[in-house]
């Protein structure tokens, strides 16, 4: 066995030395020569990825001490030594680098544009919407207030002075746009430093000062002015900013002002300024700050109690409390079970040592189910929900109030600037030589009707019709491509949830779906012909309030499947309430964000791309409401309730384009991600066969999810 992996290994380094010829002296010193073989293993493999030519394996003379035995000694030591970091315990476990990555996730949210500053950090623009500061429980679905409600009037002679604008290192490189703010990327590194994970970036309580006593010796010095027992709306300062020096990594100096609210345990404060903090930063430059407490400054225990209901009536909320003394009985109400139904957890709001606290949603769901989502969280075991037992639609909007609703909140949709394959209206698919086919007259086709009013009507979706594209090659070409310029959106509106909500569902139609690519780690492959097919609908959902008008939360889809996103995640359009979204390059999938999701791990996947371009289309411009049920002056188009495929079946031989690209991925355990990513994907991407229409997609009765 060791002769053996002898032999393959001298084949190898025969190899890489045939092809870079710096290995074949290798005069580079030994302090490099580790660097430089790694250097050229990873250019050897994605020559391999992209399909050069392998040159004939370099022999060395066979004599001791020849470049090729030096060589392979190196190597060793190269795979000897990784694997050594890894044994004696200085590389991180796999529990803590996963519990880093994730932290980093927490922190880092997907920036509309990252700037590197001189001094070697990271500014992230990231929304406003969309800060860390949301993730808090309290202020989930937060609405911000961009200005004060009111201005409080002022008896103050304080004339302000006029300052000069600081400009941190990072404003040489750019600036954020607006509604987005600026955060300094936080690293691997960053989180190491502290002595745990979970206290980056904590202050010590004892670091927060008291305004009556002074005492040196316990180490926090500090000079300040202070101002109480007044109400307080904000504070305003200005800072003589200096770069002062601090002897070790723990000291830190700092000018600041702060706001005050309570003392000892029940001591909030919200603070900001400027400070001088190597443990923090890893450097001794002055940082702008900015610091809140959490809790009245200290962890509490919250006790949870689940109400235990008479016989006849069930519990729809839970009672929290800061002591373990059981709440009183008035604090407490119950419902008649008959006016309940069953719920279910939908998001996490927050988990700690195995217990966790998550919103809740009825479990019968969709056009017809009477169960009201009650807004309340749960855990387990889960809570009732509330039901309409009068569903009648009297609550649904009115065809001039949808209007109404989809211009207010109608979203701008970003194409890629690659994106070959746009959408169009269906009446331009038509109309540009789309056909109809039947099973056992495939040679006579026929062309269909501008408004599809020669589609066969209703009935199942038994494969005798499908659709297709024009059967001259410039024409197919074209059409292929989509026009944006005929595109029209059309809605189909539901109640949801006993209609107390409405869904605004929003349907788009592509003539053509393209072809997939996989990221092979620093690679980009293209998969052939897997993922086209003729005929894409896609979707996005309003969720909006029968009570309020608001919206609560949008849906996009994403192949088969789909996520939901809350307005605080919403990317919105500049001063107004329409979101943006993003459609995927080729595969038309729906992104909140614009950049890269991989579906796959560990950096091997099928992309999915998305981002801004001139190719945008608003919504609100041409849209066309195609059915409503409880609305009888709403019409229904024909093409609507044509039941079959949208597009032929294409048999394009799946397996043999994965075994194609397996053919030039380097290393089985890449080549298994590679496949184990593929074979996860819905069938849908693949698009063997063509799509049915929207009314055969499943959330066109039950809910998205």
């Amino acid at each position: 066995m060791l002769m053996k992996g002898r032999s393959v290994m001298g084949e190898a380094i025969g190899l890489l030395k045939a092809r870079w010829k710096i290995l074949q002296s290798l005069n580079v010193g030994v302090n490099h020569a580790p660097q430089t073989i790694v250097a050229c293993c990873v250019l050897h493999n994605l020559c391999q990825i992209a399909r050069k030519p392998e040159p004939v394996i370099w022999k060395d003379p066979d004599e001791v001490g020849s470049p090729a035995r030096v060589l392979e000694t190196l190597a060793l030591m190269v795979i000897v030594s990784t694997i050594a970091v890894r044994v004696d315990g200085n590389e991180f476990s796999h529990h803590k680098e996963v519990k880093i990555l994730r932290h980093l996730k927490r922190l880092n949210k997907p920036p509309v544009k990252s700037i590197k500053s001189e001094d070697g950090d990271v500014i992230d623009c990231v929304p406003i919407t969309n800060q860390p500061a949301f993730d808090h429980p309290l202020l989930k679905h937060h609405a911000i207030q961009m200005r004060p409600s009111f201005h409080p009037k002022s008896d103050s002679t304080y004339t302000k002075k006029e300052a000069k604008n600081i400009t941190q290192v990072w404003h040489k490189a750019g600036e954020c746009p607006n509604n987005t703010v600026p955060i300094r990327r936080t690293k691997k590194e960053d989180l190491l430093r502290p002595k745990s994970i979970e206290s980056f970036g904590r202050k010590p309580h004892h670091s927060i000062p008291r305004t009556t006593t002074f005492d040196p010796t316990k180490g926090h010095q500090y000079a300040l002015m202070s101002a109480m027992n007044e109400t307080f709306y904000g504070t305003e300062v200005l800072i003589n900013l200096w770069k002062p020096y601090v002897q070790v990594p723990e000291e830190f100096s700092l000018a600041q002002t702060w706001i005050v609210s309570g003392s000892g345990s029940s001591l909030n404060t919200i603070e900001a300024g400027w400070q001088v903090y190597p443990e923090l930063y890893d450097d001794y430059n002055p940082r702008f700050f900015v610091y809140w407490t959490v809790e009245n400054n200290k962890d509490q225990t919250g006790y949870f109690w689940q109400p235990v209901p008479p016989d006849g009536y069930s519990a729809v909320g839970l009672i929290v409390t800061t002591t373990a003394e059981k709440p009183p009985l008035d604090k407490i109400r119950c419902v008649r079970s008959d006016l309940t139904d069953q719920s279910e957890p939908d998001a996490l709001i927050w988990e700690s040592n195995g217990f966790s606290v998550s919103s809740s949603k009825p479990v019968n769901r969709g056009t017809q189910a009477s169960s009201v989502c009650v807004g309340t969280f749960t855990s387990n075991p889960t809570l009732a929900c509330l039901k309409n037992n009068k569903f009648d639609f009297s609550c649904m909007p009115s065809k001039v109030q949808i209007d109404a609703l989809f211009k207010t909140y109608a979203p701008l949709i970003y194409f890629h600037k690659d994106e070959k394959y746009l959408p169009s209206s269906v009446n331009w698919f038509f109309s540009n030589g789309a056909l109809l086919y039947k099973k056992g007259e495939e040679s006579n086709p026929v062309p269909i009707e501008p408004n599809g009013s020669n589609l066969p009507q209703g009935e199942a979706n038994d494969g005798l019709y499908w659709l297709d594209l024009p059967v001259a090659s410039d024409t197919r070409k074209r059409v292929q491509g989509g026009d944006l310029q005929s595109m029209e959106v059309y809605l189909h509106i539901k109640p949801v949830y006993g209609g107390t909500l409405t869904d605004i569902a929003v349907w788009m139609f592509y003539p053509f779906n393209g072809p997939s690519r996989a990221k092979l780690k620093l690679a980009t492959i293209p998969l052939g012909r897997i993922g086209e097919h003729i005929g894409d609908w896609e979707h996005f959902t309003l969720r909006i309030s029968n009570f309020s008008g608001k919206l609560q939360r949008m849906y996009l889809s994403q192949h088969s499947k789909g996520s939901w996103i809350y307005p605080p995640e919403i990317e919105f359009q500049s001063g107004g309430n329409k979101p943006v979204a993003y459609a995927s390059l080729n595969g038309h999938a729906m992104y909140a964000k614009p950049g890269l999701v991989l579906q796959g791990r560990d950096d091997v996947g099928i992309r999915n791309d998305t981002g801004k371009s001139e190719k945008v289309f608003d919504t609100a411009v041409r849209f066309r409401v195609v059915s409503a049920e409880y609305l009888k002056e709403v019409e229904e188009p024909a093409w609507l309730n044509y039941m079959r495929h949208w597009g032929p079946k294409i048999d394009y031989g799946r397996e043999d384009e994965i075994r194609g690209v397996e053919k030039i991925v380097v290393g089985e355990s890449l080549k298994s991600m590679f496949r184990s990513a593929v074979n996860g994907l819905p069938n849908e991407v693949f698009g063997e066969e063509g799509p049915t229409g929207p009314k055969l997609k499943r959330n066109w009765l039950g809910d998205e999810d």
